[in-house]
């Protein structure tokens, strides 16, 4: 992914207008990628995956995978990708880890709330507090 990122091949999701390019996240066995709902952004993210497969030797359960569509992406567009792909087009915002996996219709990151709550909750480790 950063190669792909570097040579500029795949774009990325900016949480704010100053802010970095994000092309993944990573959590345990799971992964969420940002990318373009186009034919060369699907045709790149496959040859992504399909290396990962090969290095790794471990496979990507495209039945599992689901893909979400910005409000600006047309229906063509959404079905080609999903097609190339092999993934489900999710249709409502689904949750990963208690954080929905959009931005809503204001354009505010939903996860704030959350984040919020946990900075108020401290937790103490081996006499360090930490603020979560």
């Amino acid at each position: 992914m950063r190669t792909a990122k570097r040579r500029g091949l795949i774009k990325g999701a900016k949480a704010s207008r100053r802010g970095p390019e994000i092309s993944h996240l990573l959590f345990a066995d799971d992964c969420i990628i940002f990318g373009e709902a186009t034919n060369r952004g699907a045709k790149i993210l496959k040859d992504i995956l399909q290396d990962y497969e090969i290095c790794s030797g471990q496979c990507v359960n495209f039945t599992k995978s689901t893909v979400f569509y910005s409000l600006n992406t047309t229906e063509e567009n959404k079905e080609a990708v999903s097609t190339m792909l092999g993934f489900r087009i999710a249709t409502n915002p689904e949750k990963y880890l208690g954080l929905p996996n959009m931005i809503g219709e204001k354009r505010k990151f939903k996860g704030a709330e959350l984040i919020n709550k946990k900075q108020r909750r401290r937790r103490w480790k081996g006499g360090i507090q930490m603020k979560l």
